[in-house]
């Protein structure tokens, strides 16, 4: 038998992941990590909750102990659990196979669905399709309360879901020597002290590293430092070291080095690398810094693990360790997790080094997609970039962000086309020059933001625009003019998407420093180690409401337009953006496959129409609400309901989508029901109960229509 390495690496629960459904993902298993030079053994909690939350035997137990259920409601449970294991199966292919859209709206239902079923069984904690779990046996915004729960894990609601999920792992005698726990989200760390305190009951000699590198960029995770000092006594029992900022696992790096190998203390970045155990040596002196993050950058690049989407082999990576050129909003905290310093705006030698470590990387991993995290790439560097690219004869599709700027022209946009760029994520925030300039966001040149989206849409490149709605200060008619000039992008462009977010105070941001400069009179803590502050401004009547109303606005417009649910749009994106399937979407469709649903369900249906085949969507039966002459139906992907005389019921039971409606209507209904079929007909597919048969998917990419039409020719 192998030895079990030394070294565990524990992922937190966070979002449900296509991968968690695939047959070849494993929840657990040891490789050797090129980047820390050692023999780890992966641990992903995440994917065990997921996996067993989402099982239709538990959740059947779970939905008889709903109080009080109404009929319908628990039918309507019940026809979710009976869609899991489509919805299991839909999402373990999406790695070679991308879904189509209304099998992803589909899943998000049934998923949403089976998430509040399973809460039903559970009293220590929610389960929640966006964050995993909330807990509910303790503030999880207060460190107090976790710690309270943490001295007692034994007895905890998180304590016996760590029991079950981690039995099946196999631990060495005595316990890993090092267990790093990575976590993504501020609502982790529940459970990240939990998971300390349960390993440290087991394993008293284990080495607890809390590790946010790599975590949720939008947080500034080194606030916790001062609070976790005042601590260290009490979070000392359960972590020894926290390491808060991004640096491409320098620090982790050395520290493994020094834990493992009695290497050189004099490497640890006292910057990020925090020492909470009571008993430990004394921390590096002050003003000892390591000066390896570049070299770490570049093992992190050549390193960085390969997955599919949608067949391509992928990477998710940078091309520079640096901050974002621009790095001075003050409602941003994402570049406070770099060590290093601002990015540049010109090429340098150091920025040629980059580039051609990248193109090595493509070349040598037969990379065919790649994802670049980098906040905002000056123009200068990308265009460099795309050069560099098509000189040196990659073909690869690129998801990039830069800024919204000027220039952008149509040749700059046809260039990164031609090196493979399909997405560009750019930051809008307002459509009002006034709140920019007060958030110290685009001042300057006047930017012509339509302009800039008709060029990326000229040459068929996919734009997106981070925005904010609702700033400290800002004017309903302010959010009004932001949230409409999103609208007409969306309506107007090919596929012009949004992240629509409301304005959050961020801990640690430029703006919480100094609240009175952006409109904010008070700021309150919502817990001590919560990253999102509240706050109080003059404002009027209803702002806030009339924010989040925008907001939702939007979401609706890209993905469920004409649907009338606003508020399950913005869950929806949540469900796509955090799983990475959206981004997916973007570079492989040519236009928005949401909207084109919804243009599809709005024309008028040919003369000819019973004679062409149709597609049955996801349609389930409610006989709960059924009376002598109704038969009622849903529909998962549009949220729809219709009643219908029962004897139509076959059709939408049984319908085969490889025949024409006249050929299902002869089989499956009575010939008296035929003509009231026929004049029922378009109402059903304006409503989506049936989609258009086409044999292409709306709007995919060729070169992805070809392999899919290739998968199934095989």
């Amino acid at each position: 038998m192998a030895s079990v390495p030394s070294v565990f690496l524990f992922r937190t629960i966070t979002t449900v992941r296509p991968q968690y459904f695939s047959s070849s993902f494993l929840a657990h298993g040891s490789y050797f990590d090129k980047v820390l030079n050692v023999e780890v053994l992966n641990v992903d909690i995440g994917a065990m909750f997921w996996d067993r939350t989402l099982r239709p035997p538990q959740l059947i137990r779970a939905l008889e102990l709903e109080p009080e259920p109404h009929p319908t409601r628990h039918e309507f449970g019940l026809a979710a659990i009976a869609a899991l294991d489509e919805v299991r199966a839909i999402l373990g292919r999406a790695s070679l196979s991308l879904p189509a859209a209304p099998e992803l709206l589909f899943c998000y239902r049934v998923i949403l669905e089976c998430a509040r079923i399973a809460s039903l069984a559970q009293r220590g904690y929610k389960v929640h399709i966006a964050r995993g779990l909330v807990a509910l046996e303790c503030d999880q915004w207060d460190l107090t309360a976790i710690v309270q729960v943490a001295s007692q894990v034994g007895q905890s609601a998180i304590g016996n879901l760590l029991d079950e999920l981690l039995r099946n792992v196999q631990f060495p005698a005595g316990g890993p020597k090092i267990a790093i726990v990575n976590l993504r989200n501020d609502g982790e760390l529940y459970q990240a002290i939990c998971l300390a305190a349960w390993l440290k009951a087991r394993f008293a000699n284990t080495t607890v590293v809390l590790d946010a590198a790599g975590g949720n960029e939008q947080y500034n995770f080194g606030e916790w430092v001062p609070l976790f000092r005042k601590h260290r006594e009490t979070l000392g029992l359960f972590l020894d070291y926290f390491l808060p900022r991004q640096d491409y696992h320098a620090s982790l790096r050395a520290l493994l080095d020094c834990l493992l190998n009695g290497g050189d203390r004099g490497r640890l970045d006292p910057r990020n690398t925090i020492i909470l155990r009571p008993a430990a040596e004394n921390p590096p002196s002050p003003g000892i810094a390591i000066t390896t993050i570049e070299d770490a950058f570049d093992s992190y690049v050549r390193n960085q693990p390969t997955f599919y989407a949608a067949g391509r082999r992928t990477i998710l990576t940078r091309l520079s360790p640096d901050k974002c050129h621009w790095a001075a909003c003050k409602f941003c905290t994402i570049n406070t997790q770099h060590l290093m310093p601002r990015g540049r705006s010109q090429v340098d030698p150091t920025v040629d080094r980059h580039i051609t470590v990248l193109i090595e990387t493509i070349k040598s991993r037969r990379i065919e997609s790649m994802i670049l995290t980098d906040e905002a790439l000056h123009p200068a560097i990308l265009l460099e970039c795309a050069r560099r690219l098509i000189a040196a004869g990659v073909r690869i599709l690129i998801r990039a962000r830069a800024r919204f700027t000027n220039d952008l022209t149509l040749d700059a946009c046809q260039l990164l086309y031609r090196a493979g760029v399909r997405f560009l994520g750019m930051g809008l925030e307002s459509a009002s020059p006034r709140i920019n300039t007060l958030f110290d966001k685009h001042f300057g040149t006047p930017i012509d933001y339509h302009r800039v989206l008709n060029n990326l849409n000229a040459a068929g490149i996919n734009a997106h625009i981070y925005a904010i709605l609702g700033f400290p200060s800002e004017s309903k008619a302010e959010t009004a003019a932001t949230r409409d000039f999103l609208l007409n992008a969306i309506r107007s462009f090919r596929y012009v998407t949004v992240s629509a977010n409301t304005f959050y105070l961020m801990r640690g941001s430029r703006a919480a420093e100094d609240p009175q400069s952006v409109g904010i009179t008070r700021v309150k803590e919502r817990g001590n180690v919560s990253l999102v502050l509240d706050y109080e401004e003059a404002a009027e009547e209803g702002k806030p409401a009339f924010a989040e109303r925008s907001a939702h606005e939007v979401f609706e417009a890209e993905f469920m337009p004409g649907l009338g649910e606003p508020y399950m749009a913005r869950g929806y994106w949540s469900f796509i953006d955090q799983s990475g399937l959206f981004y997916t979407e973007k570079i492989e469709y040519r236009e928005n496959p949401y909207r084109a649903m919804a243009k599809s369900r709005s024309e008028p249906l040919a003369p000819s129409f019973a004679d062409v085949t149709y597609l049955r969507s996801r349609l389930f039966r409610l006989r709960t609400l059924e009376t002598s002459d109704r038969a009622v139906f849903s529909d998962w992907v549009t949220g729809n309901y219709v009643a219908i005389p029962p004897g139509l019921a076959p059709l939408l039971e049984s319908y085969d989508s490889t025949k024409t409606l006249r050929s299902n209507l002869s089989e499956l209904v009575a010939p008296r029901f035929g003509d009231t079929a026929l004049e029922l007909f378009p109402s059903l597919y304006a409503h989506g109960f049936f989609r258009a048969g086409a044999s292409k998917q709306i709007g995919l990419n060729e070169s992805l229509q070809a392999r899919a039409d290739a998968s199934l020719a095989i």
